[in-house]
């Protein structure tokens, strides 16, 4: 998946497999697009892995059995319903989205902020393409000390 946004605040998601795309833009009103690893285009969810599927025990031994995309979908619903909370969201509040730690307040892969004994938040991003500034850390998003870079 691809994010694709420019200075005059137009947002497209680019979604590829290797052999179909898919383009997604914001809803009519919305100004925002979220991503986390799961499709959305009409393309492209014909071949996104099935709900149902499991890490084989090929994978690593903290994936195994797990699901491989519940994880991600529940991620996708969480952060949607905190930012439809939300009335206007601006730099600070984004930024408690993305370090939340899911309804019982401890992180796992679902949370927006991902803390499991495999995946884990690296780095926490916040484009502001309109105002062409971005706002990085690299840690986790709940230890996140960001730094403005103007672009």
């Amino acid at each position: 998946m691809l994010m694709l946004a420019d200075a005059s605040g137009d947002l497209a998601s680019v979604e590829l497999s290797n052999t179909r795309a898919g383009v997604r833009r914001p809803a009519a009103g919305e100004d925002w697009l979220l991503f986390t690893n799961v499709c959305f285009c009409p393309e492209t969810c014909p071949v996104q892995v099935s709900e149902s599927a499991v890490w084989s025990n090929k994978a690593p031994s903290p994936l195994r059995g797990g699901s491989v995309l519940q994880p991600h979908t529940d991620r996708c619903r969480r952060i949607q319903n905190l930012l439809l909370k939300q009335s206007s969201v601006g730099p600070d509040e984004l930024a408690a989205i993305m370090a939340d730690h899911g309804p019982a307040g401890v992180a796992d892969g679902a949370s927006p902020c991902v803390h499991t004994d495999y995946f884990n938040t690296t780095a926490a991003l916040q484009w502001f393409p309109a105002g062409r500034r971005v706002r990085v850390s690299f840690s986790s998003a709940c230890t996140a000390q960001y730094v403005e870079i103007a672009l």
